[in-house]
Formats: structure tokens, C-alpha cells, sequence
């Protein structure tokens, strides 16, 4: 994915490369329904490839600080609010306890960005 994302234990404007997809339940997979039938497709990317991104990356200028660029896992939401554990959308039937939970355990399992 290439565009914005929500940060997760990052500076705001860290770049992320992402090395493995989870979904909201942080698994790395993707679970889709095709044909009346659930397909899981496992979500890890080339690391060769995340590698020399981000070599590539810190050879550039705007990302000489330290942790500007970073490797890690992003959380693919189904959509903007909820499944961001946003309490601002016009559903919402959990509590900051439980939001600053699931955040907590998605930071440990690797997720630095979540995007929709």
C-alpha cells in the first residue's frame, strides 16, 4: 500500500514500509468470500524487497533522522471507525479501556500503522 496511514507508537510523519499485512483480528491473512466460500491468503510480503526499500529510503535526504523510515506490520481495517478502534465514529460499543487495549496488543504484535 502506498498512500496515508494512521501511526501506531510512531512520531506523526513516520513512513512505514509495511512487512506483513494483518487483519483486524492481527493475523496475517486475508479473508475474503468469494463464491459463497471464506478464502484465506497469507498477507507477508518480499522481505528482499522491504529490505531494499528501506535501504532506499534512508538514502534519501528526508529521511536521514533516526526512525523516520521504519520496517513494520500494518493493520488493514474494513473501515474507517470501528475497526480502527476509533471511539469518533456513529457506532462505537467499546469503551478507551478496551480500544487502549487491543491498540496495546496490536503495538506488541508488530503493528506501527493502520490503514482502511
Amino acid at each position: 500500500r502506498l498512500g496515508t496511514s494512521g501511526g501506531l507508537g510512531v512520531p506523526p510523519g513516520t513512513v512505514i514500509i509495511t512487512s506483513e499485512a494483518l487483519n483486524g483480528m492481527l493475523e496475517p491473512e486475508l479473508t475474503k468470500t468469494v463464491l459463497g466460500k471464506q478464502i484465506r491468503r497469507p498477507s507477508q510480503c518480499d522481505v528482499v524487497l522491504c529490505d531494499e526499500l528501506l535501504a532506499a529510503a534512508r538514502g534519501l535526504p528526508e529521511f536521514e533522522e533516526e526512525g523516520a523510515v521504519q520496517l513494520g506490520r500494518t493493520m488493514c481495517a474494513e473501515d474507517f471507525y470501528e475497526a480502527q478502534a476509533r471511539l469518533d465514529g456513529a457506532i462505537c460499543e467499546f469503551n478507551d479501556a478496551e480500544r487502549r487495549a487491543f491498540l496495546r496488543r496490536a503495538y506488541e504484535a508488530g503493528v506501527r500503522n493502520i490503514e482502511m
